[in-house]
């Protein structure tokens, strides 16, 4: 009986850490304010007895920290296990640069985990050298043994983003490449009835990123407006060739991602009853069916002015040229036509 208590005492300390660490509070909360909280309240409901055991649960500031650090290394050692069990995975390396203007190198993963494609950061380092993009090569292919890479890559080589492919051999059931009506190119998800699965991705994705930045409400809007463009805007509009093809409402579902965006960055509340366009105007924010149009306008042209070869035989193909398939029109032919008239929903 004294054990299993004992193992209850423990694993509320655990559940506990766990919500301070998710919060984001000092560790010290939790003997300051948590269990003072509970034991008040254990004692006005329950009584003094329930408060007598809640009082043995220990969250000091040094266990919530060895908590914390445990429950960490336990998640890095799940993601560990997913990644060996995985058939592919790749390695995303990122720099960044913290508050104290430090290098900070950042180290992210993509796997297979049940059929899904999962991404989990795996650690965060500071780097003593400042990484530049002269010193990034292009994507490195490694091969993985005994679920370790046999090259490493060093911080100061990483550039402000760079990808290391790994594949395992011995998971590979065969060299072939399967047919499929689906697939995925540069990013780019489609399949034979167009780039609706891609709007859907690039939705969930930035809506996910977005809302990681509500915890910055008080933030200066400027610096939000920052944090939008460089954390979500991103993730919708790429790639603008050929998202600037689609139809109005399949661009709609993208917009609507900013819509929010620009009422978080102004803190707008429903009831003050700004339009779309105003907050856009306020926030210096550009509708995105006009986004999407100038960059694919901005690649045409820099096409032609860098590779006047390649624009010729994109404009003019050599074969016999065939109607334009509904699902898949001609990112040519849209730049060519009138701008398209900003779009706020």
């Amino acid at each position: 009986c004294f054990h299993q208590e004992t193992s209850k005492l423990v694993e509320a300390s655990y559940e506990l850490s766990l919500l301070i660490a998710k919060v984001k509070r000092p560790h010290s909360v939790g003997e300051t304010l948590v269990k003072p909280s509970l034991l008040s309240a254990a004692n006005t409901v329950l009584g003094e007895e329930s408060q007598r055991k809640l009082s043995k649960i220990s969250l000091s500031d040094n266990t919530v920290k060895r908590r914390i650090d445990e429950l960490s290394e336990d998640i890095k050692e799940q993601v560990w296990d997913k990644i060996k069990a995985s058939r592919f995975y790749a390695i995303q390396c990122n720099e960044s640069t913290d508050i104290a203007h430090l290098c900070q190198l950042l180290v992210y993963s993509r796997f297979v985990d049940e059929g899904t494609v999962k991404k989990e950061i795996l650690f965060s380092a500071a780097s003593e050298t400042i990484a530049k993009a002269i010193d990034a090569g292009g994507t490195d292919t490694y091969t993985r043994t005994s679920g370790r890479a046999e090259k490493q890559v060093p911080p100061e080589k990483v550039a402000a983003q760079k990808t290391v492919l790994f594949s395992n051999p011995a998971r590979r059931p065969h060299d072939g490449i399967d047919n499929d009506k689906s697939g995925k190119v540069l990013g780019l998800h489609l399949s034979s009835q167009g780039y609706t699965s891609h709007i859907t991705q690039r939705k969930a994705i930035a809506q996910n990123n977005l809302s990681r930045l509500y915890r910055f409400k008080h933030m200066h809007p400027d610096t939000k407006r920052k944090l939008y463009l460089a954390y979500v805007r991103s993730a919708l509009i790429y790639p603008a060739i050929p998202l600037h093809t689609l139809s109005p409402s399949s661009i709609s579902k993208l917009q609507s991602v900013q819509n929010k965006a620009t009422r978080s960055i102004t803190n707008a509340e429903w009831h003050d009853f700004d339009t779309s366009a105003q907050l856009h105007r306020q926030t210096k924010l550009t509708p995105i069916n006009t986004l999407l149009h100038e960059h694919a306008k901005k690649i045409w042209t820099n096409i032609e002015q860098m590779h006047p070869q390649l624009y010729l035989h994109l404009t003019f193909p050599q074969e016999t040229r065939q109607i334009p398939h509904r699902a898949f029109p001609s990112s040519k032919t849209k730049i060519l036509g009138p701008p398209p008239t900003p779009k706020y929903t």
